[in-house]
């Protein structure tokens, strides 16, 4: 059985076209068995690289954002009264959530952290 590259049905090995979409099947698609094979071994590699190293235990992911931006929330909240604190609030808010942050691996175990 050969794998439509397009929709993903399963086709005869004799088959030029895919029967659901119509696609043409190159001789050079890969089995259902090779690439149930593959997937086989791409889970193993996530489940891998989300095993904590220390006390294998798994790991959650966590979104890491920016420490100097909440350095300068905080400090615009303490100068709010001295009127530069809110120019500080909005930059370390700014840099604090503005972005998408960046995702790395935490075991709640043992805290180890991948980044």
């Amino acid at each position: 059985m050969i794998l439509c590259t397009q929709c993903g049905n399963a086709n005869d090995d004799a088959s030029q076209f895919c029967l659901h979409c119509g696609d043409a099947i190159s001789a050079a698609s890969e089995s259902v068995e090779q690439q149930r094979r593959m997937v086989e071994q791409a889970n193993l590699a996530r489940l891998a690289a989300s095993t904590c190293p220390n006390c294998s235990a798994a790991m959650a992911v966590v979104i890491k954002r920016s420490g100097l931006g909440l350095a300068l929330v905080i400090l615009g909240v303490a100068l709010t009264p001295f009127l530069i604190g809110i120019p500080l609030f909005i930059a370390g808010y700014m840099l604090r959530f503005g972005g998408k942050g960046r995702a790395c691996y935490r075991c709640p175990r043992c805290n180890y952290s991948s980044a």
